[in-house]
């Protein structure tokens, strides 16, 4: 039983005339008549009743309608789907990104979605130093992290996004420490921190920038994430330092006051290798250069972001 007899079926079904159903279907009405004989054959039973007055469903053939329907539908949805399945893995763009670069990759979805909603996007979020890694296995089509993250990589063309500045925070008791940034007074308050395994190269800016104001930060724990250093600072466990880009979600317990470029800044990218990319990644790619040539909000692209 094949589907195209179905459909040859359900067509004579409706017009209860075999030549009106052959051109329907564009085949001659000999043809048609055949096919619908096989069917018959195949089922062991009678559709249809064939006389000089006309065309008639037997019992059997009106049961037979509806399954006959069902699985011409059926089949039709399967295949749109398997159709759409298809298609996302060539439209499908995966990106590796760093936990506090989510206010740029929401940004830039948002436009890219609405202009080729076609696409269908696989995201992973990573600590600095699982970034790096992700970078080096070449096994995502875009990056959204930090410029400096690209060091000793070669092979990688970015655009640059944002620069973001490193922000003393805490709980609201420190308030007046924070806003006066009172670096003596601050030794006093234990100083929370990530794990300098979770991003190497922001853990030594911090460290840097506290020495730089000639502050020797009382370290009272490291925490895995910077999330987790977030949610000590807003417990009121102690203050922390931390790049301004990861204090979205901060609540309004939290208090914070962004240092100086001078004291420490990171600049945001997307990088991908050009190599790697499809028709169809480079479509996602080509978008992302027009958002920030065209966007007021986002970071105008120059042609020195290109390595």
């Amino acid at each position: 039983m094949k589907t195209q007899q179905l459909n040859y079926f359900i067509s004579v079904a409706k017009h209860l005339n075999f030549t009106e159903a052959a051109a329907e279907n564009f085949i001659s009405q000999p043809a048609i008549s055949r096919q619908i004989d096989k069917l018959e054959a195949y089922l062991g039973c009678k559709l249809l009743n064939r006389n000089t007055h006309g065309v008639t469903l037997t019992e059997a053939g009106e049961e037979f309608l509806d399954y006959a329907k069902n699985t011409v539908a059926e089949e039709s949805a399967i295949l749109k789907r398997m159709s759409q399945i298809d298609r996302s893995q060539i439209d499908k763009i995966t990106i590796a990104c760093l936990s506090n670069e989510t206010r740029i990759i929401s940004s830039v979805l948002e436009i890219v979605s609405q202009k080729a909603p076609h696409f269908v996007f696989s995201i992973n979020q990573f600590t600095g130093h699982d970034f790096g890694k992700a970078l080096r296995s070449t096994n995502y089509d875009y990056y959204f992290g930090f410029v400096e993250s690209l060091q000793g990589l070669s092979n990688y063309k970015y655009i640059e996004t944002n620069t973001t500045s490193l922000s003393l925070c805490g709980h609201e008791k420190y308030r007046n420490l924070i806003q006066s940034m009172d670096w003596d007074r601050l030794q006093e308050v234990p100083f929370l921190i990530f794990q300098p395994s979770v991003g190497p190269l922001l853990y030594d800016s911090i460290i840097q920038t506290c020495k730089s104001n000639g502050f020797d930060p009382n370290i009272s724990a490291y925490y895995n994430s910077m999330e987790a250093t977030l949610l000590g600072a807003n417990s009121g466990l102690g203050i922390t330092i931390i790049p301004s880009s990861a204090l979205n979600s901060v609540s309004s317990a939290m208090v914070f006051k962004e240092m100086p470029k001078s004291d420490g800044a990171f600049t945001g990218m997307i990088a991908w290798r050009e190599d790697h990319l499809t028709p169809s990644k480079k479509q996602f790619r080509d978008i992302v250069l027009n958002i920030f040539k065209d966007s007021q909000i986002l970071t105008t692209v120059t042609t020195n972001c290109f390595k």
